[in-house]
């Protein structure tokens, strides 16, 4: 075992986490300088910069010529923002009643199994990744509609939001060349503990990637923000399973070699099904909720370890 690796891996993953911070803090900015409905905010401008860390990795990963890293850091990231994050969200606010709910719950299910559905024949083929950007883009435009989102930009401070854009630029470039070192430690840990690099991103890429929405979420549940927080995590989610996986078998067709679909689609599901039963609208989201969350979390953790084996 080579520690160096792992040192590496872990320098580098803190690395690419507070360059996240700080584009975080240019999305504050500009959320205040748009003025729109916090749960838009959420999900469309923190749900981006959260899913840039495990985006950048997926990217780098295509480049570098394993897109199977990327895969896993990617769909392992959907399945730990279902259950432990919003699992740990319940947990640490205790009893959240949730104003406006879990809504969209038939696209939200289409997108996430819709890279799986592709990936049957064993490639995500340049086709297949157009068709998940596409479907991406169609969910967002009927959100961007509904909400006015063009008008407001238009009509903000055009000052302010240049100085956050140029902010959350820089920051994005800190997130890129982090998520480089990522990937390559990752593939040497592979190596060195006999694991594929599906696997490592399944479980070990996607644990820490998962950290930028992690921080906001639970920053957001302390303030009994619950809406605030689904409406953040369902944006990574989203973005992950189409707009990133797209853009990243757009680069290198991904191949999909010794992976069970079925059971990573068994966890899609149900992880899905659960968050859309508990967070209904004006239901209390519980510690119990929590508590099981995490637990449906553990429980795929032990199968993808076990099964590398």
């Amino acid at each position: 075992m080579d520690l160096l690796n792992i040192g590496g891996f872990v320098l580098a993953s803190l690395i690419m986490i507070k360059a996240s911070q700080y584009a975080l803090q240019a999305i504050s900015g500009i959320e205040k300088n748009l003025r729109m409905s916090s749960f838009i905010i959420s999900f469309f401008l923190i749900g981006l910069v959260s899913a840039f860390p495990e985006g950048f990795v997926a990217i780098v990963s295509a480049i570098d010529g394993v897109p199977a890293l990327g895969f896993g850091a990617l769909m392992g990231s959907v399945i730990a923002d279902l259950t432990i994050i919003l699992g740990i969200v319940g947990i640490v606010a205790g009893r959240s009643k949730l104003e406006k709910g879990f809504k969209h719950e038939i696209w939200l299910l289409v997108l996430l199994l819709l890279p799986l559905l592709l990936a049957v024949d064993g490639t995500i083929t340049r086709t297949d990744g157009l068709i998940l950007i596409v479907g991406c883009f169609m969910f967002f435009f009927n959100l961007i509609q509904k909400h006015n989102v063009m008008k407001k930009i238009f009509g903000s401070n055009k000052r302010d939001f240049t100085r956050n854009i140029g902010l959350f630029t820089a920051a994005c470039a800190v997130v890129f060349i982090s998520a480089k070192f990522v990937v390559d430690f990752a593939s040497a840990i592979s190596f060195d503990f006999g694991l594929s690099p599906l696997v490592v991103g399944l479980v070990f890429i996607s644990l820490s990637t998962s950290l930028p929405e992690f921080v906001f979420a639970i920053s957001a549940a302390r303030r009994k923000l619950a809406d605030v927080a689904v409406g953040e995590l369902m944006g990574v989610i989203i973005i992950d399973a189409t707009l990133l996986m797209g853009i990243m078998a757009l680069i290198r067709p991904i191949e999909i070699e010794g992976v069970d679909l079925t059971k990573i689609s068994i966890f899609v599901v149900t992880s899905l099904a659960l968050a859309a039963y508990f967070l209904r609208k004006e239901r209390v989201f519980s510690l119990k909720d929590g508590v099981i969350m995490v637990f449906v979390y553990v429980i795929f953790i032990i199968t993808e370890l076990t099964s590398s084996v």
